[in-house]
């Protein structure tokens, strides 16, 4: 781990020295341009450093906001990188021409460049800094706009056996709400009256319904609560919601602030799924959806208890399982619950940032942190479906990977 976060800031300082000699060389005769810059930059990180040390209670928004701006500025300075290591090199390359000249006879000097000839380093500069314009376009669009630009994902996943009564069946998912990072009230209630004209038989969330406190969700209630599908609304708890990201003052006050999130899911008429289950029955055919606690691997801390979740459900002929983090599915799922058809998942956000051009490409930083990271997978008979989550966290805004509502409808498979 400590060499990963190493790593991370030395290519972080690197992206600061680049950025800065590009807009020393370009803006050279205006110091106080250049000051403006590193005092704007000194101030920045200050409030970075600074969110590590404020109360609890406001070091989740301030800090979203600085990661915010930095996200903004670091991602279209990394493409400077590129301009300014080409000059780097003939840099190199000028220097041991110059010392294989200083070896050979003294020849006639060339003529001097013309007077009003652009120098490389400033026409490198100059395009490293036009380039990165567009990357950086594009971020203030994921945060003004495309955060709250709801896609439905519609999609047929066909199931062995499956019996002609759910035949067609529709569930629409929802998943990492982080009603904490919301900031327009009318955009979360359009994309919820999004997903309810979806009308699906089923409707389920798959987890993170805060970042940090229940009391995140006052003045969502009423909308949270108008989630609505004919065989009723069904949830399970994610890594965000257990507290473990909020620095509490005791293990009782961590309990008791746990049992308000449970309390929370009863009444906005949600059934959370606790390492439970629930049995759809039609015309005799049982269709088992079961619920399991987070369940992560490396830093994440595994609630979940599959074995648990799973008992009552042997008559069940279609099995599908909600666990919010999707190396549940590899790590255990496949192995020990082969029965398990379909698995609904969220958790990776597909890292809000990336480029998905539908049969062309498809990338995220995401996809370096998880195998399974966004849309449908199968291994044998099993499939997983990793939805890109309806909010956002960290990083107030989304680029490339919009937030999202799956309409998932079963299909009987050959």
């Amino acid at each position: 781990m400590s060499t990963r976060i190493f790593s991370f800031l030395f290519l972080f300082i690197l992206v600061e020295i680049y950025s800065y000699q590009a807009f020393k060389t370009v803006f050279r005769k205006k110091k106080l341009l250049r000051n403006a810059y590193i005092g704007f930059h000194v101030l920045l990180y200050l409030a970075l450093l600074g969110t590590f040390l404020l109360l609890p209670e406001t070091r989740g928004q301030i800090g979203m906001v600085v990661s915010t701006i930095i996200v903004g500025l670091i991602v279209p300075k990394s493409v400077i990188i590129f301009f300014l290591f080409i000059e780097d090199i003939f840099r190199v390359i000028r220097g041991v021409g110059r010392k294989i000249s200083a070896l050979r006879p003294a020849t006639k000097e060339k003529p001097l460049p013309h007077p009003t000839a652009i120098p490389r380093s400033e026409f490198l500069s100059k395009a490293a800094m036009a380039t990165a314009s567009l990357p950086f376009i594009a971020i203030a669009d994921g945060i003004i706009r495309e955060k709250y630009n709801f896609r439905v994902r519609r999609l047929r996943i066909a199931i062995q056996n499956l019996p002609p009564q759910f035949e067609g069946f529709t569930i629409t998912q929802i998943s990492d709400i982080h009603t904490g990072s919301f900031d327009s009230k009318k955009s979360v209630k359009a994309g919820i009256e999004l997903a309810n004209e979806q009308d699906s038989d089923l409707l389920v969330f798959t987890g993170d319904l805060i970042n940090n406190r229940i009391e995140e969700i006052r003045g969502y209630e009423d909308m949270l609560r108008s989630f609505y599908a004919r065989e009723g609304v069904f949830s399970i708890l994610g890594n965000h919601d257990y507290g473990d990201y909020y620095r509490w003052k005791s293990r009782q006050e961590k309990a008791d602030h746990f049992q308000r999130v449970l309390e929370a899911h009863s009444q906005l008429g949600w059934n959370l799924l606790k390492n439970q289950n629930h049995i759809i029955t039609r015309d005799g055919e049982n269709l088992a959806l079961i619920g399991v606690e987070n369940w992560g691997e490396k830093r994440f801390t595994r609630y979940g208890n599959l074995s648990e979740a799973v008992t009552g459900t042997e008559s069940a002929q279609v099995k599908i399982l909600l666990s919010h983090d999707p190396t549940h599915w590899d790590g255990q799922v496949r192995s020990e619950q082969p029965g398990i058809q379909l698995t609904l998942s969220g958790h990776t956000h597909g890292s809000q940032i990336g480029v998905e051009i539908p049969g062309l490409i498809k990338f995220s930083p995401a996809q370096y942190l998880f195998e399974q990271w966004a849309g449908l997978y199968q291994k044998g008979d099993q499939q997983i479906y990793v939805n890109r989550g309806f909010g956002f966290i960290g990083f107030s805004g989304r680029v490339g990977i919009t937030p999202e509502i799956t309409v998932i409808e079963l299909v009987r498979g050959v």
